[in-house]
C-alpha cells in the first residue's frame, strides 16, 4: 500500500527557526565548539611514547663512553653483550655502548667505566694535543692575521649599527623578490656514483669587474673529479688520482689562469688523502696523508697558508701548503668526523659529526672554546657568517639547520629546514664589499652574507634569508638524497650535486646586486 507523504509547509517549522526576512543576521550564528580538542595533544599515548624516546635517546647521548677501542670491546663483554656486530665499525660500536648503558641506567642500575677509566678521570686537567715547533709558528701566524681581520671588521660592523630600519625593510623586499626568480637551468652527470661536492671557482676582486666564475668542479664517489664550463655545464676536464670517495673539494682564492705550476684546488679521498691539484693538469700535483681513514670534508684557511680536513678516523687535521705537511692531528670527537668551516677572521674552526655534536676551536690556543650540543642527528655540514663574527650554521641529518651565538653561547634558533638531513649550507658571499657609506654618507646595508642556501637528503635546494631566516624559495632538485650546493660568488647562480649522479645548475636572469636608493626617511616609510 502507498502512503500519502506529507509536505512540509512555513507554518510547521518552530518560531525559533523561522529565516529572517533579506537573509541570515550575524547576530543569530552560534559558534561550535571545535570537535577535537587540541589542548591535550602532548599526552596522546603514541606522541607521548615519542617524546618519551628523544629524550632517551638525547640522556644517551650525554652519557660518556671511552674512545679507544680496546676498552669499548671489554665493557661490553663486562655487561654480557656481543662485542661486534656484522658491518659494526668503532664509532657504531661506541653507539651502541652509550644506548646498552643508557637503557641500563633507565631500569636503576649502576653504571661504571673501568677502574683505569676512573683514576684517569679523577686526575684529568685541561687536555691540549702535543706540537712542535711548526705549529707554534702557526698559531702565531693566525693570531696576527685574525686580529687585523677581527679590528677591520669591528669598525666596518660600528658604521653598520648606524643603518635606520627603513633602510633594511626596503632592502629585505627587493631582495625577497629576486631571490623567488631563480629557476633550474642545466643537469649534467657528475660521475659514476654519487656527487659529493660541488663548488664554483673564485673570481677577480677588481669592482668594476662583474663577471661570475668560470667553472664548477664536482666530486663523486667513484674517485674522480669533473671540472665544468659556465654558463653552459659543458664538462671540459677530468682528474683522476684517489681510489675511492672523492670529496671535499675547496678552491684556494685566487682567478684559475694558465699556470701549470700553481695550485687551484684541493680534494680529499677516501684512504685519507688530500690531492693539491692544478686546473690545466689532470693528475695532482702534491699529495698529503694526514689521516688514514675517508676524508669527508676539506676547508683552506682565509690566509691561504693552512688547510683543514675532517676524518672518518675521529679527528681533524690542519696542512700546510707550503711544506706539505701536516702540522695538527686534533682529536675531540667520539665517531666520524664529518663537518669543518673555518671562521672569516680564520681565529676560529667549527667540526662535526656522528657524535651529533659541534665543537669550535680557537686556533691560537688550541682550546674547544665552545661545545654545541643539541642535534638530534649527525652533523653534516657547517658554515660561517661572512659578517657577523659570532654566528656559526650546523646542519644536521635530524633536518635542522641550528644558528649558534658566539656571544651568549647558546644557540639562537632552530631552522627545519629539511625533512631529511641538511646536507650542505652555503652562504652567498660576494668577492667585494659594499662600500660602507653611500654618496650622501649614510651607512649602507651590508649584502654579503643577506642569504644562503641549503641542500638536503630530501632532495630539494633552498633559498633563505639570513637575517631571519624565512624561506625564500624551494627548488626540487634530485630524485633522492641531494648532497652538496654552492652558491657563485656574485650570486646569479646555485649548483647541487646528488645521489642520482647529476650536477644541476639554477640560476635567475633579474638578479642583480641590489642597490641602496637614496630617498628622504618618513615616519610612514617605518
Amino acid at each position: 500500500m502507498r502512503m500519502a507523504g506529507r509536505q512540509v509547509t512555513m507554518e510547521d517549522a518552530p518560531d525559533e527557526d523561522m529565516p529572517v526576512q533579506g537573509g541570515v543576521s550575524f547576530d543569530s550564528l552560534t559558534a561550535k565548539e571545535p570537535a577535537i580538542d587540541i589542548s591535550n595533544l602532548r599526552a596522546h599515548p603514541q606522541q607521548a611514547k615519542l617524546l618519551q624516546e628523544m629524550e632517551r635517546k638525547k640522556r644517551a647521548r650525554q652519557i660518556p663512553v671511552p674512545t679507544d677501542n680496546g676498552r669499548v670491546i671489554a665493557l661490553l663483554r663486562e655487561y654480557g653483550e656481543p662485542i661486534t656486530l656484522f658491518g659494526e665499525d668503532p664509532g657504531s660500536r661506541r653507539d651502541r655502548l652509550r644506548e646498552i648503558l643508557s637503557q641500563r641506567m633507565e631500569k636503576g642500575e649502576r653504571v661504571k667505566v673501568t677502574e683505569e677509566e676512573e683514576e684517569e678521570e679523577e686526575d684529568e686537567g685541561e687536555f691540549y694535543t702535543p706540537g712542535d715547533e711548526a705549529l707554534l709558528e702557526a698559531r702565531k701566524d693566525i693570531a696576527r692575521y685574525s686580529l687585523e681581520r677581527a679590528r677591520k671588521r669591528v669598525a666596518r660592523q660600528k658604521i653598520e649599527a648606524t643603518v635606520t630600519l627603513p633602510q633594511i625593510v626596503r632592502y629585505r623586499k627587493r631582495l625577497s623578490i629576486q631571490l623567488q626568480t631563480y629557476t633550474p637551468l642545466l643537469s649534467e652527470l657528475g660521475g659514476l656514483r654519487a656527487v659529493s661536492s660541488v663548488r664554483f671557482s673564485p673570481v677577480s676582486k677588481e669592482e668594476h669587474d662583474t663577471t661570475d666564475s668560470q667553472y664548477l668542479i664536482s666530486s663523486n664517489w667513484s674517485g674522480t673529479l669533473q671540472l665544468f664550463d659556465l654558463p653552459d655545464l659543458k664538462s671540459i676536464r677530468e682528474y683522476r688520482g684517489h681510489q675511492s670517495m672523492a670529496g671535499g673539494v675547496s678552491w684556494l682564492n685566487h682567478v684559475p689562469n694558465i699556470s701549470e705550476s700553481s695550485i687551484d684546488f684541493i680534494s680529499g679521498g677516501g684512504d685519507g688523502e688530500i690531492l693539491l691539484w692544478n686546473i690545466n693538469q689532470s693528475t695532482p700535483l702534491h699529495s698529503v696523508q694526514p689521516h688514514s681513514q675517508r676524508i669527508f670534508k676539506t676547508a683552506i684557511h682565509p690566509n691561504q697558508k693552512y688547510f683543514a680536513a675532517t676524518s672518518f678516523d675521529s679527528t681533524w687535521s690542519l696542512s700546510t701548503f707550503e711544506t706539505q705537511q701536516t702540522i695538527l692531528q686534533q682529536p675531540g670527537h667520539s665517531a666520524h668526523l664529518m663537518a669543518c668551516a673555518f671562521h672569516p677572521d680564520g681565529s676560529l674552526i667549527v667540526t662535526g659529526g656522528r657524535d651529533a655534536v659541534g665543537r669550535i676551536w680557537d686556533l691560537r690556543s688550541g682550546r674547544t672554546i665552545m661545545v654545541l650540543e643539541g642535534h638530534g642527528g649527525d652533523v653534516l655540514s657547517s658554515e660561517w657568517s661572512p659578517v657577523s663574527g659570532y654566528e656559526a650554521l650546523t646542519g644536521s641529518g635530524d633536518g635542522t639547520i641550528r644558528v649558534w651565538d658566539l656571544r651568549a653561547v647558546r644557540v639562537r634558533t632552530t631552522v627545519p629546514a629539511h625533512t631529511n638531513g641538511v646536507a650542505d649550507v652555503r652562504y652567498y658571499d660576494c668577492p667585494v664589499d659594499t662600500p660602507a657609506l653611500g654618496e650622501a654618507g649614510n651607512a649602507l646595508v651590508q649584502q654579503r652574507g643577506s642569504w644562503l642556501v641549503s641542500t638536503g637528503f630530501d632532495g630539494k635546494v633552498k633559498i633563505w634569508s639570513a637575517d631571519d631566516f624565512i624561506l625564500q624559495m624551494e627548488l626540487t632538485a634530485h630524485q633522492g638524497k641531494g648532497m652538496c650546493c654552492d652558491v657563485s660568488p656574485r650570486g646569479r647562480f646555485i649548483a647541487s650535486g646528488g645521489w642520482d649522479r647529476s650536477v644541476r645548475l639554477y640560476g635567475s636572469e633579474e638578479l642583480q646586486p641590489v642597490k641602496e636608493e637614496e630617498v628622504d626617511v618618513k615616519m610612514e616609510d617605518a
